[in-house]
Formats: structure tokens, sequence, C-alpha cells
């Protein structure tokens, strides 16, 4: 009998949640990488014929997020972002209605196909991502600290904020609603930009620029405080596993010195 099928199983079982648990990140960057991918993979099926793999994560991620076609990015088209004026779409006027429209207008050899989730995920997902691997460089540091509750709750109040209103505001359709033609925003500015960036949601415009930032900065001060915390779970239950291990194994070196 080899040493390793003289462990009990249960002991195994501690072994291999101790190792779990002491490379948590390394198995979190290469899942969260992989997650972050595919949505940048459906696009290419699509342009390469594989129509039934790039549905498939289509409708997997559209779980997560609206996937409208007028805040996506697309690949393989004229452009790599089209307003509403310029998708082959008909509003009706309903959000219900228009936004399911939007939403399964994957895309065709002319717009080329988008990503498959909008431009406020990009964001948030895409800084969350570099926030984990800065992260994992950075906590090699003796005098690294995470980020403290308070700034993540600043940093993540404008999405929320962003979001609540977008929310609000879309009862009244699509093309309607306060976040719409941004009125407010003209009267606090006294007018002092093009209209072309107070209305509408085209790429510069204050909507499209507030879902760029206001993603970059949740997904920074999200992962930021949670990778911590993950971090001091993961390393206070290691250090648990490994004091149980190691007291096994020495159980089991003083039962063989008696024999």
């Amino acid at each position: 009998m080899t040493a390793q099928s003289q462990i009990p199983s249960r002991v195994r079982f501690v072994m291999r949640a101790a190792w779990v648990f002491r490379h948590w990140l390394l198995i979190w960057l290469t899942m969260f990488t992989i997650f972050n991918l595919l949505p940048y993979l459906a696009p290419v099926l699509m342009w390469a014929g594989l129509d039934p793999l790039a549905e498939a994560i289509y409708s997997l991620y559209g779980l997560i997020g609206h996937q409208m076609a007028h805040r996506s990015y697309f690949f393989f088209g004229d452009s790599v972002v089209y307003s509403l004026d310029e998708l082959p779409v008909r509003l009706a006027g309903d959000f219900i209605l228009d936004s399911t429209v939007l939403r399964n207008f994957i895309g065709d050899e002319q717009f080329g196909w988008k990503v498959a989730w909008s431009d406020r995920l990009v964001a948030l997902f895409g800084s969350a991502l570099i926030t984990s691997f800065v992260y994992a460089f950075l906590r090699q540091r003796d005098n690294f600290s995470p980020m403290k509750i308070g700034w993540m709750l600043i940093s993540c109040a404008p999405l929320v904020i962003d979001g609540t209103t977008h929310y609000i505001s879309d009862f009244e359709g699509v093309t309607g609603g306060f976040r719409w033609d941004n009125a407010w925003l003209a009267s606090l500015t006294a007018n002092a930009f093009p209209e072309s960036f107070y209305v509408g949601a085209d790429w510069g415009s204050f909507n499209s620029i507030a879902r760029l930032v206001t993603g970059i900065l949740f997904g920074i001060g999200l992962w930021s405080w949670g990778l911590g915390r993950a971090d001091t779970y993961f390393d206070r239950n290691a250090t648990l596993l490994e004091a149980r291990i190691d007291g096994w194994r020495e159980r089991q070196h003083l039962a063989g010195s008696d024999k």
C-alpha cells in the first residue's frame, strides 16, 4: 500500500480543502478571467459561423445584464457602437417591448455582432478583473492594506445612483424619461455642452460616460474591498485546516514510534 492510500478519506478531504483555501486567489483569477473572456468570444463565434455556441453565451450572460444593442460594443461591423437611429430596429415607445427588441438584436454581417454584455458591465467586470490581478501583486507587500469599507461604499455609490435613476426613468420608455434628455443636467451646466452630450445614450454622451465611469469605480471599489475580506477568510481557514493536518501527522508519527 502507498502512503497516500493509507491516509483516511476524511483527512484527504481536509488536505484538499486546505489547498483550495491556500490557493483561492489563483483559482479565482483563473475562473474570473474565463468569465470575463466569454462575452467577447460570443461575437467571434458568430463571425466564425458557430451560432449555437455563441447563442448559448448570449443566453447565459443575458441573465446578468440587459444586452441592449445601443448600449453595447460590436465586433466585425461598420462601427464599434451604434445609436438607436443607426440600428435596424423599430421601437414601439414601450420600454418592455423596446428593450426586448434591442436585447434580441445580436447583430449581422453588416453591423457585426455585439459583446454579450453591456458597455457598463464591460467597464465594471473589466476593472474588477484588472483589480484582481493588481491585488494579487500588491498583497505580497508587507505594508499592503485592502480598501476600507468606507471608500468601497463611496466608489460604489455613483453606480447605484446612476442605475437607480436610469431604472426609474426607463418607465417612460427607452427614449423617454429624465435620464434620456437630461434636461436637469443642461440646466445645472447652463447648456455649456452640445445637445448631443445631454440627450440619448450615444458614445460620448453624458449617459455613456456615466455608465463607463460608474462601472469602473464600482469594479475597483467592490473588488478591492471584497478580495481583502476573502483573503482574510481563506487564510484563517487554511491555517486552521493545516494545523489539523499537522496534528494528525504528529499523532501518526507518535503511533508509529510506539510500535
